[in-house]
C-alpha cells in the first residue's frame, strides 16, 4: 500500500510539472508568422514627475512590405523575369514606410502634478477601477522615502539592506527605495512570489519588486523630502508603519503598492522598525516594537519641523499601532512640541482595547481626524487574544467618543483576514477618499450607518 501511494503521488508530480511546462513553453512561443513584442520599457514614477513614454507600435492594419532580395524575382510578379543584360540594373526604390504621428504623452501624462492628481501614472484614467486594471504596456517604478532603526547589513552601500536587528544607540537611518509595479498588477494585489505556482524568486514582470534602496543623510532626506511634498497642491505626506512579521522589503514593497493604489501625491513615507518577519518571533517583535516607540517619536518631530509638509497622515498597521500611539502619546506629554496629524488611520489594531479606550483622548489632541479599522474575521487578532488574554482593539466592537470606528468585516481578504487595509478595493477607495478629499465617514461611499449602545460607527456594505 506504501508503494501504491508514492507511486500515486509521483505520477501526481509528474502531471503537474509536465502541465505546467508546457503551458508555459506555449505561453513563451510566439506563434507562427506573429512579430516578437516590442521590447518592455520601464517608466518612473515620483513626485517630480515621469520619463518618456515608448513609442507606439506600428499599427496592425498596415502590413509591412514583403522584403526585396537583389537578383531575386519580386513576389507580385507573375511570370519570370526576362535575362539580364548586361548593363547594371539600378535596384528597385526603397518601400515607402507608413507615416506615423509624432509620439505624444498619454492622456493622463502631465509634467504637473496638480493636472491628474496622479503623477507618473500616465496609462491610468480617472478614479480607482473597480477592475483595478492598471499600465499594459510597462512597469512602473515607484519612489518611497523611509526611516529606520533597524541594523543595516555590513556592505550594502550601493543597494543598502536591512536585517531584524537594532541599530547602534537606536540610531535612525533614513533613504529612499524604488519599487517596481508590474503591467499585471491589480488594485488591492500584493503580487509575490508563489512556490504553489513554482516561482522560487521575484520577477519584475509579474511581482511588485524593491528594485533598488539608497541611503540618504539626514540633511539630504529631509530636504528630497520636502520637495516631493512641494510639489503637491496639498504639500502632503503620509507615513506607513508596519505591523509583526514584516521584513525591511516587504514594508517597501507594501508602501510602494499602497502609493500606487491610492493614487498619491506627495511624499510616500514608511517607519521600519525591527521586526523579525518570522511568525514564531512574535513575542520578539513585541519587545522590538516597544524598543522603537522613542525613536518613532523623534522620526514625527523631525517630519512636522524640516519637511514644509501642511497635511501629514499616519497610517499604523496590526502591532505597529502600538509603536504610533505610545510615540503619539509621548508627544502628547509635551507641551512644547505642536506636531499636529491631519488623518491617523489605525487598521487593525493589535493593541488592548482597554488600553486603547485610554489613550484615545490623547490621540485626539494630536491628529484632527481618526479612523479606526476592525474586523471580526482577523484571525491573527484573535490568535493574539489568546496570548495576551484581553479583547484586541482591532476586534469589533470598539466605539470611542472622536474616533470613527468603521466595521470591515464584510471586506473580501486573505485567509487570515489580517490585511484588509491594502488589498481591498472598497476599503483603498474608503481611504484615497478620506486622504485626498478629507471627505468625513458620514459621506464617504459605500459605508452604512449603525448604532450600537455606545453610540454611531460605520460598517462597509457587503459586496454585491
Amino acid at each position: 500500500m506504501r508503494l501504491l501511494a508514492g507511486l500515486i503521488v509521483v505520477v501526481i508530480i509528474f502531471f503537474m510539472f509536465r502541465r505546467f511546462f508546457r503551458g508555459r513553453l506555449k505561453r513563451e512561443m510566439p506563434k507562427r508568422d506573429e512579430a516578437p513584442p516590442p521590447p518592455a520599457t520601464t517608466s518612473t514614477h515620483s513626485s517630480m514627475g515621469t520619463t518618456a513614454s515608448p513609442p507606439p507600435p506600428r499599427p496592425s492594419s498596415t502590413p509591412l512590405p514583403p522584403p526585396i532580395f537583389e537578383n531575386a524575382p519580386h513576389p507580385s510578379a507573375s511570370a519570370p523575369s526576362p535575362p539580364q543584360s548586361t548593363k547594371p540594373v539600378p535596384p528597385p526604390p526603397a518601400p515607402a514606410l507608413p507615416h506615423f504621428p509624432a509620439a505624444s504623452a498619454p492622456a493622463n501624462t502631465t509634467s504637473s502634478p496638480e493636472s491628474s492628481g496622479y503623477v507618473g501614472h500616465e496609462s491610468r484614467e480617472g478614479d480607482l477601477t473597480r477592475s483595478g486594471t492598471v499600465r499594459k504596456d510597462a512597469a512602473t517604478l515607484v519612489r518611497v522615502f523611509y526611516a529606520t532603526d533597524r541594523l543595516r547589513v555590513e556592505g550594502s552601500t550601493d543597494n543598502a539592506a536591512y536585517n531584524w536587528g537594532r541599530s547602534p544607540e537606536g540610531r535612525l537611518e533614513y533613504g529612499e527605495c524604488q519599487v517596481s509595479i508590474p503591467a499585471v498588477h491589480l488594485l488591492g494585489n500584493f503580487e509575490s512570489p508563489s512556490w504553489l505556482k513554482f516561482e522560487f524568486r521575484p520577477d519584475p514582470n509579474k511581482h511588485i519588486v524593491l528594485a533598488k534602496t539608497t541611503t540618504l543623510e539626514e540633511d539630504l532626506f529631509f530636504e528630497e523630502v520636502r520637495q516631493s511634498i512641494l510639489s503637491s497642491k496639498k504639500k502632503d505626506a503620509f507615513v506607513f508603519v508596519h505591523g509583526y512579521n514584516v521584513t525591511f522589503e516587504d514594508a517597501a514593497r507594501r508602501t510602494g503598492q499602497f502609493a500606487y493604489d491610492l493614487k498619491f501625491v506627495g511624499a510616500p513615507i514608511f517607519y521600519s522598525w525591527p521586526s523579525n518577519g518570522k511568525v514564531a518571533d512574535y513575542l520578539k517583535d513585541e519587545t522590538n516594537a516597544a524598543w522603537s516607540i522613542p525613536h518613532f517619536q523623534t522620526f514625527l518631530s523631525l517630519l512636522a519641523q524640516r519637511s514644509s509638509a501642511e497635511r501629514v497622515h499616519v497610517i499604523a498597521h496590526s502591532m505597529g499601532n502600538r509603536v504610533v500611539c505610545e510615540a503619539l502619546r509621548l508627544l502628547s506629554s509635551d507641551p512644547s512640541n505642536d506636531m499636529q496629524l491631519n488623518h491617523l488611520v489605525l487598521a487593525a489594531p493589535d493593541i488592548d482595547a482597554a488600553t486603547f479606550a485610554e489613550l484615545s483622548r490623547l490621540l485626539c489632541k494630536r491628529s484632527a481626524n481618526i479612523t479606526l479599522y476592525e474586523s471580526r474575521n482577523d484571525k491573527a487578532l484573535l490568535a493574539s487574544k489568546k496570548i495576551h488574554g484581553y479583547v484586541r482593539a482591532g476586534e469589533p466592537l470598539l466605539v470611542l467618543e472622536g474616533l470613527d470606528t468603521v466595521d470591515a468585516s464584510a471586506i473580501d481578504t486573505d485567509f487570515l483576514g489580517h490585511s484588509y487595509f491594502s488589498s481591498d478595493y472598497a476599503l483603498l477607495s474608503d481611504i484615497h477618499s478620506m486622504l485626498s478629499s478629507d471627505e468625513p465617514a458620514a459621506r464617504r461611499i459605500g459605508l452604512n450607518l449603525k448604532q450600537s449602545a455606545s453610540g454611531s460607527y460605520y460598517e462597509f456594505l457587503p459586496h454585491g
